[in-house]
């Protein structure tokens, strides 16, 4: 069957192919970007949580490149203390139903993740990430701590309720993933590289 797709749909094989052969590995790539230095420790955040996401980031149009990659280790922040069992419940639910605050406060930094966190080092240099989100445009500001608000509270309401039902396997996946749907396609709208109407067909 997918091998049918491709061939009903030969310009993404095309595409695809093209993607393969010409690009470098994603951690390569970042001495390329026209970027200031801070945002350069961003992108090597970004390979460090995640080299998929980074080979394609990197190819997005660059109104929208440094506001993605930003929104990317913002959720991987918020994500890194929703996985880490080492953190007290009261405290983590604070923590996640704080976060879209925290982006808004230089300086700011988390160093109590536990020893087995393989993303302790996104958080303990947050500030680095705080500092470039506060330099992006207010309209992008707006939409990622939307997200990050409902995401983190979505997070905080199962940090103490458990998975029992579909539906509540639904929601639970709604906040930590389909959220990230909803970010994206707010943040495509207020560019201006996508119809505006974008941002408000949410069913899909």
């Amino acid at each position: 069957m997918g091998f049918l797709a491709w061939l009903l749909h030969p310009d993404e094989l095309i595409a695809a192919f093209r993607y393969t052969m010409h690009n470098a590995p994603a951690s390569e790539n970042i001495d390329k970007l026209q970027v200031s230095a801070g945002m350069k420790r961003c992108y090597d955040f970004l390979v460090q949580t995640s080299r998929s996401f980074a080979g394609v980031i990197q190819e997005l149009n660059p109104q929208l490149r440094d506001v993605i990659c930003l929104f990317y280790l913002i959720l991987r922040g918020l994500d890194t203390i929703e996985d880490d069992m080492s953190i007290p419940l009261g405290k983590k639910k604070s923590l996640l139903q704080n976060f879209h605050k925290f982006i808004f406060e230089p300086g700011w930094t988390f160093t109590e993740s536990g020893p087995e966190e393989k993303d302790a080092s996104l958080l303990v240099n947050f500030d680095v990430i705080i500092d470039e989100f506060l330099k992006i445009d207010e309209k992008y500001q707006k939409v990622i701590a939307d997200i990050t608000y409902r995401m983190g509270h979505g997070m905080a309401e199962f940090t103490d309720k458990d998975v029992e039902m579909i539906n509540d396997y639904d929601m639970y996946c709604h906040y930590v993933a389909g959220l990230v749907g909803y970010g994206l396609s707010d943040l495509f709208a207020v560019s201006g590289l996508e119809d505006a109407s974008f941002r408000d067909i949410k069913d899909l």
